[in-house]
Formats: C-alpha cells, sequence, structure tokens
C-alpha cells in the first residue's frame, strides 16, 4: 500500500537568500551582467523553497524529483541585497505536486514562475539510473 503525504492545496513557505558572489551572472559566464543576481540562481532557490516546503511530508523511501520550471526573471536585483522566494502548493493529485512560485527583494517582485514535482520510489529512481549507467558501460 502506498502511502499519500498530506500535502495540501495553498500550503505556502518564504525563504530568503542574502546574494553572494556565487549567485551572480559572473559565476555563471556572463561577464556583461556582473554582480546581477543570475538567472540559475534564482532557479535553484526556487526549487529549494518548494522542496523544503514538502520533501519533510514525505513517507519513508519516497522523495520528490523536478520535472517541469518556468521562471519569467523580470527586474534585476544584485549582489548584497536579499531574494524572498514564496512557493505555494496550487495543485496535487497524490503524486504530482505543482506549485506557484514568487522572488521578490527589497524594493518588489523580481520573477514568477510554476515548478513541477513529482513523488517517486528513491530506490526504484536509484535502480533506473543504475541500469542506464550499465547500459552506457556495455556500450562504450
Amino acid at each position: 500500500m502506498v502511502l499519500i503525504p498530506n500535502i495540501e492545496i495553498g500550503a505556502s513557505l518564504v525563504i530568503q537568500k542574502r546574494i553572494q558572489e556565487e549567485d551572480t551572472s559572473q559565476n555563471y559566464g556572463s561577464q556583461v551582467l556582473g554582480t546581477l543576481f543570475s538567472t540559475p540562481a534564482l532557479a535553484a532557490l526556487m526549487i529549494k523553497a518548494a522542496t523544503n516546503l514538502v520533501d519533510h511530508h514525505m513517507p519513508e523511501g519516497m522523495i520528490t524529483v523536478g520535472t517541469k520550471i518556468e521562471i519569467t526573471h523580470d527586474k534585476p536585483t544584485t549582489l548584497g541585497l536579499t531574494v524572498s522566494v514564496k512557493a505555494t502548493v496550487v495543485e496535487f493529485d497524490g503524486q504530482r505536486i505543482l506549485f506557484d512560485l514568487i522572488a521578490y527583494d527589497e524594493a518588489g517582485v523580481i520573477a514568477r514562475g510554476k515548478h513541477e514535482r513529482m513523488i517517486v520510489n528513491r530506490n526504484l529512481l536509484f535502480r533506473k539510473l543504475q541500469e542506464r549507467v550499465d547500459k552506457l558501460i556495455t556500450m562504450v
């Protein structure tokens, strides 16, 4: 019997991060943008907010994995400012969780997005991974 975690529609969580050098665009290969907060760092922070909201609800042996993320990064922010991300559960069907995401700094909203996570069996996931690795090894 598979246990369905107790994840409520409307549940939300806010996390914060002060932008550091490793979060800037120059760290992701764009010297032109210098110390602006990078979209990859924004995506990682949004994913972290979503996982922090739901992962502790998973039954033994189950985890969540990201399957989709869509972000609109509308406003710049920079090194030293604090970015807050709010993740809100908007759909849950027992396996698929959909989140609305909003990111803001001290001056206002900088980005919005949606993120989808699926609940999977951890052992099965890593068994499938090993099968893929084994297949690649035999191809070499």
